[in-house]
């Protein structure tokens, strides 16, 4: 679906009644963690690579990444 702006895609994602999971890509591993911490989903995945929980069920993507350890992106 093509859109012109980072947070015209944003409002697209979170727009649809689905939102099981969600994926972002880009070279820039800072910008893609701003990204997926706007999605309302309960999986978010950056570049294929790393992968956290932002559902309201779970812990936010901060979180999940101290929990495991995993260096923040």
């Amino acid at each position: 679906m093509p859109y012109s702006t980072v947070e015209e895609a944003i409002d697209i994602a979170n727009g649809t009644r689905y939102g099981l999971g969600a994926s972002v890509f880009g070279p820039d591993q800072d910008e893609c963690l701003k990204v997926a911490k706007q999605l309302d989903c309960g999986m978010v995945s950056i570049n294929d690579f790393a992968v956290f929980y932002v559902s309201s069920f779970c812990l936010d993507a901060d979180e999940f990444l101290k929990l495991f350890n995993w260096r923040n992106l």
